[in-house]
C-alpha cells in the first residue's frame, strides 16, 4: 500500500482518536474541579450574613493596627479570622499564608485563596486590606470591605471560569509608608510568578476611611507606591454607607451605622464584576 494510501486511512483515525482524548482531558479536568470542591459551601449574598461578619470584626476584634499592642493582636485575630472564614471547614478554599516582610509569615502575612483549583493563563487579583488605620477605634470601613469579600468568595464557589479569581488580604494597607512599600514589592513578587495579571480590583479604600473612593490616589506618595499596580485597569469600591446623614470626619464615620441591604448590594455588584471580566475574551 502507498504511503499516501496509508495516511489517508491513518489520518482521520488519529484525528478523531486525538480529539476524543482532548475531549476527555478536557471533562476529566471539570471533573476534577468538581470533587475537589465538593466539600466548598457555596451561598447566596444574604444581608445578614454580610452583617454579622462586619459586626464580629467590629465588636470582637476591633482596631487593626501596628501601632498598639490591642491593635496588633487586632490584626493577628484579624488574619486568623480570614483565614478561619475562607477556609476548608467553612466556606471551602484553601487559603495560603506569605510573610508581607521579613520572613515570618505568621506576622501580618498577606492571606491568599483562589477560587480555581488550578492556575489560569490569566488571572484576575481582588485585594482586600484587612488593616485600619490607627486613630480609629474601631476601622469600620474596612470591616465592611472584608465582611464583602466573604460574601464575595462565598458566592463564587464551586465557579469555573476561564481566568481564576485570587483573592489577597493584605495587612498594611494603612500602616507606614514603608510597611506599604515593602508589602506592595511583595506583592508584586506574587503576582509575577502566576499567569498573566488581566485586573487588579481592590475592595474598601487602601489609602484612608473615605466613604467613597473612586480613584487609589490621595496623595502623590500613595499615588506613585500604588501605580504599577494599577497600569490600566483600577477599580476601587468603598464599601462603607452611612444611614442618615453623613458624618462630617472619620472619627464620626467610624462609629455611625452601616446599612447591611447596601453592603449585601455591594458584595452583588462586585461579583457580577469579576464574572464579567473574568468571562472576556483572553489577551493574545
Amino acid at each position: 500500500m502507498s504511503l499516501s494510501k496509508i495516511l489517508i486511512v491513518v489520518l482521520p483515525v488519529w484525528l478523531a482518536v486525538s480529539g476524543g482524548i482532548g475531549l476527555w482531558l478536557h471533562f476529566q479536568q471539570q471533573e476534577k474541579e468538581r470533587q475537589e470542591q465538593k466539600h466548598a459551601y457555596r451561598q447566596d449574598i444574604r444581608a445578614e450574613s454580610v452583617a454579622d461578619d462586619m459586626q464580629k470584626i467590629v465588636e470582637r476584634i476591633g482596631a487593626r493596627h501596628e501601632a498598639s499592642e490591642a491593635g496588633k493582636i487586632g490584626l493577628v485575630r484579624m488574619a486568623a479570622m480570614i483565614e478561619g472564614a475562607l477556609g476548608l471547614n467553612n466556606i471551602g478554599y484553601e487559603v495560603s499564608k506569605v510573610a508581607s516582610r521579613g520572613d515570618d509569615e505568621n506576622v501580618s502575612p498577606i492571606l491568599l485563596c483562589d477560587v480555581m483549583r488550578r492556575q489560569t493563563a490569566e488571572e484576575i487579583w481582588v485585594l482586600v486590606p484587612y488593616d485600619s488605620p490607627s486613630d480609629l477605634s474601631r476601622g469600620q470601613a474596612s470591616a465592611s470591605a472584608v465582611a464583602v469579600s466573604f460574601a464575595v468568595a462565598q458566592s463564587l464557589v464551586g465557579s469555573t471560569l476561564p481566568r481564576n479569581i485570587r483573592f489577597a488580604y493584605l495587612p498594611s494597607a494603612h500602616g507606614a509608608i514603608e510597611q506599604r512599600r515593602e508589602m506592595t514589592e511583595r506583592l508584586q513578587r506574587l503576582m509575577k510568578r502566576r499567569g498573566a495579571v488581566v485586573r487588579v480590583a481592590v475592595i474598601g479604600s487602601m489609602i484612608s476611611e473615605d466613604l467613597v473612593v473612586q480613584d487609589m490616589g490621595k496623595s502623590p506618595s500613595d499615588q506613585a507606591l500604588w501605580s504599577e499596580l494599577w497600569p490600566a485597569n483600577e477599580w476601587s469600591l468603598s464599601l462603607l454607607r452611612a444611614e442618615g446623614e453623613l458624618p462630617m470626619n472619620e472619627q464620626e464615620l467610624d462609629s455611625c451605622p452601616v446599612g447591611s441591604k447596601v453592603l449585601a448590594s455591594n458584595a452583588a455588584q462586585v461579583v457580577e464584576q469579576l464574572r464579567t471580566w473574568a468571562n472576556e475574551p483572553q489577551k493574545k
